[in-house]
């Protein structure tokens, strides 16, 4: 199953920027599985490994690519979603996707935020990603 082995990860900062903007949206409402809080996830490399509560283990797989039917959910949603830098680059800025190592049973699990609390995030370096943003070895 799609969603039980594949979520997408959203950082609540993007809803603050949302809401800011005049959209109506909370944690679930662009089809995210996961919402976080204060965790750069667009700043995540790929295999970065997220472990959510006592046994979840969630691997980042790359940035989330949203598709027109975010505009169908609010209009103009998605030019705030995906952009350009100064470049012309297209940024993407809805989150990430990953796939589940470990935790989760069924598509009903991850829909229902079962993971609990964010408690690691380790590099695929093996670095470790603590409270203050530092970085530590893994043991």
């Amino acid at each position: 199953m799609f969603g039980a082995t594949r979520p997408s990860l959203m950082h609540a900062e993007l809803h603050d920027h949302l809401r800011a903007a005049g959209f109506r949206v909370g944690p679930g409402d662009l089809g995210e599985n996961i919402t976080t809080r204060g965790v750069d996830l667009l700043g995540l490399s790929t295999a970065t490994r997220l472990h959510l509560g006592d046994d979840a283990v969630v691997e980042v797989t790359g940035l989330r690519n949203p598709c027109t039917q975010i505009d169908e959910y609010r209009r103009r949603l998605l030019k705030e979603v995906v952009g350009r830098d100064e470049t012309g680059a297209v940024v993407y800025k809805a989150g990430v996707m990953g796939v589940v190592l470990t935790g989760a049973t069924s598509a009903q699990e991850t829909r229902s935020g079962s993971f609990g609390l964010l408690t690691r995030i380790v590099r695929s370096s093996g670095s470790e990603i603590v409270d203050d943003d530092r970085a530590r070895s893994s043991s």
